[in-house]
């Protein structure tokens, strides 16, 4: 399967998918930067595989002035790397995305191009879900 890998978001930021980054899921949960790093890059594989969108990947400026590598998780993304995770720690999380997913709420498109986009977005988000849905039916039926 081809894979279809995220790029970076050119535009107005209202239009920008809301994602949590892996340093902030790594202070959530307590763990180790490089870990979470480390436990994305598998979930990408597994993605590839699936020919899913993967992580998109960033870097950041440390306070050291060194650049470093992240991740910027979807919602969907991060409930899969979280399900490998301990329950605290994705109540944390799930949490966390409870308040951004409010602040998201408040915000209104400023133009019928970008509530076009924006339904665009969840069109997609959608799409890619039920498609998980259906490939998770598929597996479960054939280890039936």
């Amino acid at each position: 399967m081809k894979t279809k890998e995220l790029t970076f978001f050119e535009g107005n930021l209202e239009e920008a998918p809301v994602t949590m980054s892996s340093r902030e899921i790594a202070s959530l949960t307590g763990k180790r930067h490089d870990n979470v790093l480390r436990d994305c890059d598998k979930l990408n594989e597994s993605y590839e595989s699936l020919g899913l969108l993967k992580i998109q990947e960033s870097t950041y400026e440390a306070e050291n002035g060194h650049t470093y590598r992240e991740f910027r998780l979807t919602r969907m993304q991060c409930f899969d790397l979280m399900t490998g995770y301990s329950r605290e720690l994705r109540i944390k999380v799930n949490r966390r995305w409870e308040e951004l997913k409010k602040k998201e709420s408040t915000q209104y498109p400023t133009s019928y191009a970008n509530a076009l986009r924006r339904l665009a977005a969840v069109v997609e988000q959608n799409e890619q879900q039920q498609k998980r849905l259906d490939e998770a039916a598929q597996w479960y039926s054939i280890k039936r």
